[in-house]
């Protein structure tokens, strides 16, 4: 059995709420589909996972995880919902890369959550131009009296493998209106160029709807958790994580997913054991009825 299929049967503790977010609800965002996908099991270096929403529905969550083994090798460069250029379906896609060698078969999966468009539904990204900077922040908007759903982020490198750059995470903003999503070099840095995008779905404000978070109290472990249920009443739509700070250049995030009905799960794994640094995961989930 996958990770993917193995987030249903877990119970963590983490620490304390963050914060709740509750605005008053005007529609609901019924008729749920969930779909799923695996990249291949192998020793490749990079893996991609798209998942595609059935015919007449839209992408309103999701999320990915790393399966098998080797986690402390391998990283996430993009963990997005996107809407197709080719044929416009709309769907989740997880792209994740080994930062030093690995021998072993390694495979991501990722998930999206479909349903028929809610009113005022729409995609948008923002990208930060190619430059050697690092951390590196892109934000995403929502068109006016929207609320944003679901959070996306993806760095790019110069080539197709580019080890160096990693993404540390994706999270609707406090504001409820838009999403940010940070990348970083790796410990050992990076002399190229690279950008940074942010995504984020809004739509209308559906009923229930609402952003919970949860952060870790302590970090500096070599694997740290966190997991936030939504209000009872309420699912979860969109999922986001994060590892804090940006400066965190040895962690790195192995799942970012949902758990059906209420949950987001976000784990990290420290990349270069022995570091003392501290370094906290905070998981996210957006909710409506």
């Amino acid at each position: 059995m996958g990770l993917i299929a193995r987030l249903g049967t877990c119970v963590l503790l983490v620490a304390a709420s963050i914060a709740v977010t509750a605005p008053t609800a005007t529609a609901a965002v019924p008729g749920r589909t969930l779909v799923s996908a695996n990249s291949a099991s192998d020793s490749t270096p990079r893996k991609t996972a798209r998942t595609f929403c059935p015919a007449g529905t839209v992408v309103v969550g999701g999320g990915a995880a790393l399966q098998t083994i080797g986690s402390d090798a391998v990283k996430f460069r993009t963990v997005t919902p996107f809407r197709s250029v080719v044929d416009g379906r709309y769907g989740y896609s997880v792209i994740a890369e080994e930062f030093r060698a690995f021998d072993g078969a390694w495979s991501v999966a990722v998930r999206a959550l479909c349903a028929p468009a809610p009113a005022g539904y729409e995609i948008r990204s923002v990208t930060v131009g190619s430059s050697s900077v690092s951390p590196k922040t892109a934000a995403a908007t929502c068109s006016a009296g929207r609320r944003a759903l679901v959070p996306g982020g993806t760095v790019r490198g110069p080539d197709e493998l580019t080890p160096q750059v990693a993404l540390l995470g994706t999270l609707v903003n406090t504001a409820r209106d838009g999403a940010y999503a940070i990348g970083t070099e790796v410990r050992a840095g990076f002399a190229g160029q690279w950008d940074m995008i942010a995504t984020v779905v809004c739509a209308n404000q559906p009923a229930g709807y609402g952003v919970v978070e949860q952060q870790t109290s302590s970090g500096g472990s070599s694997d740290s958790v966190a997991q936030v249920n939504c209000p009872d009443g309420t699912t979860v739509h969109g999922s986001g994580g994060l590892i804090i700070p940006s400066t965190a250049g040895d962690a790195h995030l192995y799942v970012l997913s949902s758990i059906e009905p209420r949950t987001t799960l976000v784990r990290a794994a420290r990349t270069t054991p022995g570091q003392t640094n501290t370094w906290h995961v905070r998981a996210q989930a957006v909710c409506a009825a």
